[in-house]
C-alpha cells in the first residue's frame, strides 16, 4: 500500500494477481530513496513481530511445577523454579517494553501492549501467591498443633477453612499448570483469590500473635525465639525431651535436666540409677534451627512412660551444661504444670541454687578452704567466683596493711605464686584427667590464677598502697554480703545475675579485655547500653560474652541482616526489658 501510495500506481495484492510486471511499471528507481525507507521499515516490522511470536510461544508453553507437602498432595508451587519463572517474566517484560518504544511498532503496537499487560499481571499473580504460600505453610504448621486447635478454637477454625480453600485452589491448578491459564483471567480471577485468603490468614496471625504475646508475658525469655518455635515448646507442655531441644535459646548454657526415681525406684529413661539425665541435647543457639541428639530407644522409654498417661508429676532435681557438668538443685522443679510455668520455676530454682553455692563458697574461703578444695567441691562458675572473693579479700588486706608491713604486697605475690604452682599438679591427677569437667574447670582456674598473679605483682612494682588506688579499683573485684552478690569495677557495680554458665565462661583475661570492662562496666552504668566499635582484629562479641559470664548475665547475641525488621527488634528489646537478660546487637548499622 505504501509503494502504490508513493509511485501513484494501483495493483492487486493478492499472491495470484500480483505479478512482477507490475512492479516494473510503477518505475521503481525513481522513487529509490522512498522505497528503501518503506523497506527497511518492513524489515524492522518483521524483526519485531518474530520476537512477539517467539514470546508468544514460549509463554504459550510454559508451565507452573508443584511440590508435594508433607503428604497431602501437590498443595506448594515449586520455590527455586517459581524463582527462576519469574526472572523469565522479568526478561519477557524488558523485551516488550522495548518493543513498545520502537518507532516501527505501528502494527504490532496493540498486540505487544496486550502481551505486555498479560505478562505483567501474571508476575503480580505469581509474586502474591508465594507470599501466601509462605503465609499459608507457617499458620499450617501451627494450627495443625492440637494445642493451638485447644487454645484457639475459633483461629483454628477460620484456618480449616483457608486451608479448604488452598487445597483446592492448588488441586485445580495443577491440572491447569499452564501459566497463563493459571494466573490470567478466569472466574474468579485469582488475585481475588489469593487477596481473599491473604486477608484472611492476616486476621488469623494477629490473633495468634496476641495469644503467643500472652505467653511471653508470662515467661519473657520465650521474646526470644521465633513463633513456631515457641509453638513446638507450649504444645509439648510436660515432654522435657522435646521442650529441652530449645533450653540453649532461653538459658544460658542449661543443656539438659537431671530426673528424680520414679516410684519404681528407676528414672522415666528406664535407668536404674538414681539420677538420669533426660536428654543430652547439643544445640547451638539460633533463633530458628535446633537439632536433638538422642537414641531411639530413649525416646521410646521415656514417651512410654505412665507420666506421659496423667500419672505421677515429673520432677526435676538437677541440670547439666553442655560440657557434661553436673549441679543438684536446692529444691525440686515439678513439671507437670503449663510449659511457661515450670521453665520459670526451673529458671528461678537454678538462680538460687547458684547463689545458695556461692554463699556456701564465701564460708568456704572465710574457714580456709584452699583453691585446689573448692574447686573440686563447687561448679565451675561458683569455683572461679569463690577465687575472686578470696583474691579481693587478700588484696584489699595487703594493700591496707602495705603501709606499715613493705613486705604486705610482695607477700601477696608469692601467695599466688604458690597457687599457680600447685594447680597443675591436681591437673596432672588421674581423677581430674578422665574427668573433662573437672579438667576444664581447673584449665580456668589456672588461667585466672596466673593473671590475678600478674596483677599482683603488678601492685608490688607500682607499690600501690591505697585500696582507693585506680591501679586497684579498675580491676573486678566481687562483694558478697547478705542481700546481694555483685562485681564492682572502679565505683560502679552490677549485680551477679546467678544465671547457670556451665564451664563456658572464656577466661582468656588480656589488657583489652581489661580496657574493656572497665568501659563497658561505666557506660552500662551511666546509659543502660553500649555501642563497641574495634578493630576487626578484636572479637568484640566475645568480648561481651565474656563479661556476662563475670556477671552471669543471660546474653542473647543477635546478628542483624538486610532482612531484620523493627518488629523482630522491638521483641527483643521487650524481653530484655521485661526480664533483665543482656543483648549483644551485631551488625546493627
Amino acid at each position: 500500500l505504501q509503494v502504490m501510495q508513493v509511485t501513484g500506481s494501483n495493483f492487486q495484492l493478492e499472491a495470484s494477481q500480483m505479478k512482477l510486471c507490475h512492479l516494473l511499471d510503477c518505475d521503481l528507481i525513481k522513487y529509490k530513496t522512498e522505497i528503501t525507507d518503506i523497506v527497511s521499515c518492513a524489515s524492522k516490522e518483521l524483526d519485531l513481530e518474530q520476537k512477539l511470536r517467539t514470546t508468544e510461544e514460549e509463554w504459550a508453553e510454559q508451565s507452573l511445577h508443584f511440590s508435594q507437602f508433607k503428604n497431602r498432595g501437590f498443595l506448594m508451587l515449586d520455590a527455586r523454579y517459581t524463582v527462576n519463572l519469574l526472572e523469565m517474566l522479568e526478561d519477557s517484560q524488558a523485551s516488550l517494553a522495548s518493543m513498545l518504544t520502537s518507532k516501527y511498532i505501528g502494527p504490532l503496537k496493540d498486540e505487544a501492549a496486550s502481551w505486555a499487560a498479560k505478562l505483567l499481571s501474571v508476575s503480580e499473580v505469581i509474586e502474591q501467591w508465594l507470599t501466601v504460600q509462605n503465609h499459608w505453610v507457617h499458620l499450617e504448621s501451627v494450627f495443625s498443633l492440637p494445642s493451638t486447635k485447644k487454645d484457639l478454637p475459633q483461629e483454628a477454625k477460620r484456618f480449616a477453612s483457608i486451608d479448604k480453600t488452598w487445597t483446592k485452589l492448588m488441586k485445580k491448578s495443577y491440572e491447569i499448570k499452564n501459566v497463563i491459564q493459571c494466573c490470567h483471567g478466569g472466574e474468579p480471577p485469582k488475585t481475588a483469590t489469593l487477596t481473599h485468603l491473604s486477608e484472611q490468614l492476616e486476621f488469623c496471625q494477629r490473633s495468634l500473635t496476641t495469644y503467643l504475646d500472652e505467653k511471653r508475658k508470662l515467661f519473657p525469655r520465650f521474646y526470644y525465639v521465633s513463633d513456631t518455635v515457641l509453638l513446638a515448646i507450649l504444645s509439648s507442655h510436660n515432654d522435657v525431651v522435646e521442650v529441652s531441644k530449645h533450653f540453649r535459646a532461653i538459658f544460658q548454657n542449661i543443656d539438659s535436666v537431671l530426673l528424680a526415681p520414679n516410684e519404681e525406684g528407676t528414672t522415666d529413661c528406664g535407668d536404674s540409677s538414681a539420677l538420669n539425665v533426660i536428654s543430652e541435647v547439643s544445640v547451638e543457639r539460633t533463633i530458628q534451627d535446633n537439632a536433638v541428639s538422642m537414641s531411639q530407644d530413649e525416646f521410646t522409654s521415656f514417651s512410654e512412660s505412665p507420666l506421659w498417661s496423667g500419672g505421677p508429676a515429673i520432677t526435676a532435681i538437677g541440670a547439666k551444661s553442655a560440657e557434661g557438668e553436673v549441679i543438684d538443685f536446692n529444691r525440686e522443679v515439678t513439671m507437670k504444670e503449663n510449659v511457661e510455668a515450670w521453665l520459670e520455676s526451673l529458671l528461678t530454682v537454678t538462680k538460687e541454687t547458684i547463689a545458695d553455692k556461692v554463699y556456701e563458697v564465701d564460708r568456704d574461703i572465710k574457714n580456709g578452704t584452699t583453691v585446689e578444695e573448692i574447686a573440686v567441691k563447687f561448679p565451675c562458675q561458683v569455683a572461679l567466683l569463690g577465687f575472686y572473693l578470696q583474691w579481693t579479700r587478700d588484696c584489699e588486706l595487703a594493700i591496707s596493711e602495705n603501709k606499715l608491713d613493705r613486705k604486705a604486697l610482695h607477700n601477696l605475690a608469692r601467695k599466688y605464686t604458690n597457687i599457680v604452682s600447685r594447680l597443675p599438679a591436681v591437673l596432672n591427677k588421674s581423677c581430674v584427667k578422665e574427668d573433662p569437667v573437672q579438667l576444664v574447670k581447673l584449665e580456668n582456674i589456672l588461667s585466672l590464677a596466673l593473671h590475678l598473679r600478674e596483677v599482683a605483682e603488678d601492685f608490688q612494682k607500682k607499690k600501690v598502697r591505697d585500696t582507693q588506688d585506680f591501679e586497684w579499683v579498675r580491676n573486678p573485684r566481687y562483694y558478697v554480703d547478705e542481700e546481694v552478690i555483685k562485681m564492682m569495677v572502679s565505683e560502679y557495680s552490677m549485680v551477679y545475675g546467678c544465671e547457670y554458665v556451665g564451664c563456658d565462661v572464656n577466661q582468656i583475661i588480656t589488657p583489652i579485655r581489661d580496657r574493656f570492662t572497665l568501659l563497658f562496666v561505666h557506660t552500662i552504668n551511666q546509659y543502660s547500653g553500649v555501642s563497641l566499635t574495634a578493630e576487626s582484629s578484636v572479637t568484640k562479641h566475645e568480648m561481651a560474652k565474656s563479661l556476662s559470664g563475670m556477671c552471669a548475665r543471660f546474653l542473647l547475641t543477635f546478628h542483624c541482616s538486610n532482612g531484620t525488621t523493627y518488629n523482630c527488634i522491638s521483641k527483643i528489646l521487650t524481653g530484655l526489658a521485661q526480664e533483665g537478660s543482656w543483648g549483644c546487637f551485631s551488625e546493627i548499622s
